[in-house]
């Protein structure tokens, strides 16, 4: 059968007892005590139940008429609201089975406190299955009323009822909350008392006392402390498992895709900049785009002027000169090539701007109106950069807050 690991937490810090059952309750390994990661080992391919301390939650019952896991979920807070001295917001509130006079099991944990409890044992590596309150798995009677006692604390739990703990330094502080000849239960007041040695040791003579008053009395003995007890009531009639709601465990399919959640946010945040830099290069492949479609478009009315729609910049240039040639009998490649030319260095110019061209015999002489001289200079040495075309500055006048310069271009050697 499957085995099932009871970690029982301790107040302060990370510390904890545990113990290794089977699947019936029936003890499987010794109590050991530490912290938690000393655990992980056993906890792997096993169930797991958490007992949180007494004193850090409530359990009780309530009378609620409603019906499904998640309107009872809804109604408990204000079930309870009384019995809450923190505000309901600050709540996590765990409904469990209900009891065959209709009430319903309930517990009430500060939200925070179950959140960090839960964070505990998954900074230790342990995954668990049941989170429940120690008076919610102390055995029950249906005759005879329990106590557990432990280190000055009593939980007792009466006939029918949910089990409360008690602080106290002697019997007659426990009986005022968990007298048995107060019990209505037909049969005599039945007392049954579970505790270590030296708790016997302590409250053995007070016990003894109350023999002549009860029915029976029985004195059972916990060599390895309360876990062991509380351990195999968990497996066997298991309280309010406090993981519902908002801390209900993961799925399978979650717990699956945990590991992978850090390797998918980098690969999205990978996309998302592979995105963000192609959208910049498109951005500036369009902004070069347009750019050159107006030097073109700038080229072509100079040299065109009586043109008044450009479609196909290029195609009515080359219709225009095939035109001219079929008249005049010459060729337009000279011209086309000195064309491209210049136009690959006003397009690196931005700051260039052509005012007029004319094209005689082979040369190609420009107007260009520039900032400065410096930028005619490097538009002659743009165009002269390939070999095969000479370029001349034949003027550079000031005009304003402009240069206005004048180019010829001609083939090598020409």
């Amino acid at each position: 059968m499957a085995e099932v690991l009871t970690i029982r937490l301790n107040t302060d810090a990370d510390t904890a007892s545990w113990l290794v059952l089977d699947a019936s309750g029936a003890r499987a390994g010794a109590v050991a005590h530490g912290h938690l990661e000393e655990a992980a080992d056993l906890a792997a391919q096993r169930r797991v139940i958490a007992l949180t301390p007494a004193d850090q939650v409530l359990v009780t019952r309530v009378d609620l008429p409603v019906r499904g896991a998640a309107r009872m979920r809804q109604a408990l807070p204000f079930a309870l609201e009384e019995q809450v001295a923190d505000d309901l917001e600050l709540m996590h509130f765990a409904a469990g089975r209900r009891e065959p006079d209709g009430t319903l099991a309930a517990v009430a944990v500060r939200r925070e406190r179950l959140q960090g409890w839960i964070d505990m044992f998954e900074r230790s590596g342990i995954e668990v299955s049941a989170v429940m309150a120690e008076p919610s798995v102390v055995p029950s009677s249906p005759t005879s009323t329990i106590w557990v006692i432990e280190d000055g604390a009593c939980l007792i739990r009466r006939p029918g009822e949910t089990a409360l703990r008690v602080e106290g330094d002697s019997v007659e502080e426990f009986l005022i909350f968990g007298d048995p000849r107060d019990s209505e239960i037909d049969g005599g007041a039945h007392l049954t008392v579970y505790l270590d040695a030296t708790d016997q040791a302590r409250f053995g003579a007070e016990l003894d006392a109350l023999r002549d008053t009860l029915t029976s009395l029985e004195i059972k003995l916990l060599p390895d402390g309360a876990l062991p007890l509380l351990a195999t009531t968990a497996i066997r009639e298991p309280g309010v498992n406090l993981l519902q709601g908002d801390f209900a465990p993961r799925t399978g399919m979650q717990r699956m895709l945990k590991p992978w959640r850090t390797a998918a946010a980098l690969l999205l945040a990978l996309i998302a900049l592979v995105v963000v830099r192609q959208g910049s290069e498109l951005f500036q492949l369009k902004a070069e785009e347009e750019h050159l479609d107006t030097s073109i478009q700038t080229v072509f009315r100079e040299a065109m002027p009586d043109v008044s729609r450009v479609v196909n910049a290029r195609g009515q240039m080359e219709t225009r000169l095939r035109a001219i040639r079929a008249a005049g009998g010459g060729s337009d490649a000279p011209f086309l090539a000195i064309m491209e030319v210049v136009s690959r260095a006003l397009v690196a110019e931005p700051e260039a701007r052509l005012e007029s061209l004319s094209f005689r015999n082979g040369i190609m002489e420009l107007k260009i109106a520039v900032p400065g001289v410096e930028t005619l200079d490097r538009v002659s040495r743009q165009v002269e950069a390939g070999g095969r075309l000479d370029a001349e500055i034949l003027s550079a006048n000031p005009r304003g807050d402009t240069v206005e310069g004048r180019i010829q271009v001609s083939e090598g050697g020409a």
